[in-house]
């Protein structure tokens, strides 16, 4: 089993901690971990140039090829980000955004990924923020269901945490941290 951690977090905050809490969890289990850093990779944002739709790949190259390779291959998916008006940081927006080709295959071009596994894919989200809010990750949350979707990854469970204003504050949190830990285990 190949999991793929997605940073978010540009501060490797709050966030980034569960993720790799998760990871760890993972690993300790005798599963393959690999981290892709949204906020240090060099991708362009998508251009909605059609491309995708008519020919199932991205025109643009840059590293998001890698990208979409190791997330074509991978059996879960977990995804980190601090919360930014009440969605997903930017660089983790741009990185979603430039899956496209996966949706335009799924939807357009009736080549499914999900097809080409026979067990379900599995996704996480761990996200982090200030606000103490009913809706403080409901915008996340839709960019991460939505993304999942176009990779055929059941969006399977999440870690929100409030009031975490300062890198760090997770750590006064030990309750969550145990429970990534433990959702990373439990998947092998």
């Amino acid at each position: 089993m190949k999991v793929a951690g997605i940073n978010g977090s540009p501060r490797n905050g709050n966030s980034y901690d569960l993720l790799t809490k998760f990871l760890q969890g993972v690993r300790d289990s005798g599963g393959e971990t690999v981290l892709i850093d949204a906020c240090k990779i060099n991708i362009s944002p998508c251009m909605e140039c059609g491309f995708c739709s008519r020919n199932g790949v991205c025109r643009i190259k840059d590293n998001m090829q890698d990208i979409h390779e190791i997330l074509a291959t991978v059996s879960h998916i977990a995804v980190a980000s601090p919360v930014f008006f009440f969605g997903v940081s930017s660089q983790l927006k741009t990185l979603i955004d430039r899956c496209q080709p996966f949706w335009a295959r799924k939807y357009q071009l009736n080549n499914d990924i999900g097809k080409e596994f026979d067990y379900q894919r599995k996704g996480y989200f761990f996200s982090t923020g200030g606000f103490n809010k009913e809706i403080t990750f409901k915008g996340g949350e839709l960019s991460v269901k939505s993304f999942f979707d176009a990779l055929s990854v059941k969006y399977e469970n999440n870690i929100f945490v409030v009031s975490m204003e300062n890198k760090g504050d997770i750590n006064n949190r030990n309750d969550c941290l145990e429970m990534a830990y433990n959702l990373g285990k439990n998947i092998v």
